[in-house]
């Protein structure tokens, strides 16, 4: 039984509810297995950033995030001091029981309840400015993926609909319809010092490696290098997508005519025409404009 002391913080609805029905077993095994252990259970948008504040504030050592994609997204908040850093200190796990649960698959790690082993990396932390849908500007940061375009249109369906049939089956519903509408957008966007304008299907801005319910959009990305993998999709209308959509499934896209791949520190881009909504690790968060900018090792992640 370890000593240190760990909080968990637990998304009851994550994965349609299921997190929830298996409550119990969930919290008797984390009980078990660690000496100096507290829970707490989220009951609202963005309460997981408090819960998790809280956590560190009481002196946690170790925080686990027990829910999906979205939990964890606000849960790595709660680390983040809202400026430029990171709680660096504090070590962080996860147990994907949500709907996407992309994050981990980046390390080889399934979706499922599982006690974290022990091993330590630190991984890179991504801050992002953008235009709320309030109309403010909000600066949050992200772990896994922030993307614009058709992956912000394809998450704000997803998320207003059923995800009772899993990871994979929603986001591809959620993809396909989003096809038959979205058209793309023209945007301004500058890559460290490139600056350019054109018209774009989507926009990825990587640490982790998936997205979408297991799309491996970004397979070279190395989440502790201290760069974003940047993927940029200039077509991708329902056609290209049942042509070459097995090809991002299967990471062997990037050589595909229309997709253009790059590494960098930092991006920013704004729109010029059409609509692009954001997608922050599974959480459909806003619009353009947007600045995005890395911060190297900026999480003890404990796998």
């Amino acid at each position: 039984m370890e000593s240190k002391r760990v909080y968990a913080i637990i998304n009851p609805r994550a994965g349609g509810g299921k997190t929830g029905r298996n409550l119990r077993s969930i919290i008797e095994a984390l009980s078990k297995h660690y000496k100096e252990f507290r829970y707490f259970l989220t009951e609202r948008p963005l309460h997981a950033t408090d819960l998790t504040r809280k956590a560190i504030d009481e002196g946690a050592e170790l925080i686990i995030c027990v829910g999906g994609d979205g939990t964890l997204n606000e849960v790595v908040n709660g680390f983040f001091d809202g400026k430029s850093s990171f709680a660096r200190d504090v070590g962080l796990s996860v147990i994907s029981t949500g709907t996407g649960a992309d994050f981990l698959k980046a390390f080889g790690i399934k979706k499922g309840f599982r006690i974290p082993e022990g091993r330590e990396i630190y991984i890179d932390g991504g801050i992002c400015e953008f235009r709320g849908w309030d109309g403010k500007e909000k600066r949050r940061a992200f772990i896994n993926i922030t993307d614009f375009g058709i992956g912000g249109e394809v998450v704000y369906r997803v998320n207003r609909t059923t995800k009772i049939f899993g990871g994979f089956v929603s986001f591809l519903i959620g993809t396909l319809s989003a096809l038959t509408s979205y058209r793309g957008a023209k945007v301004r966007y500058r890559i460290e010092e490139e600056e350019r304008t054109e018209r774009l299907m989507g926009f990825v801005i990587a640490i982790g490696q998936f997205f979408g319910g297991g799309m491996h959009i970004a397979p070279l990305s190395d989440p502790s290098d201290g760069l974003f993998d940047i993927v940029i999709m200039k077509r991708g209308g329902l056609r290209d997508f049942i042509r070459f959509g097995p090809k991002i499934y299967r990471g062997t896209h990037l050589k595909v005519d229309g997709i253009y791949w790059t590494r960098a520190k930092a991006v920013s881009a704004e729109v010029i025409e059409g609509t692009c909504p954001i997608d922050m690790d599974g959480e459909d968060v806003g619009t353009l404009p947007l600045k995005a900018w890395i911060v190297p090792h900026a999480l003890k992640l404990i796998l």
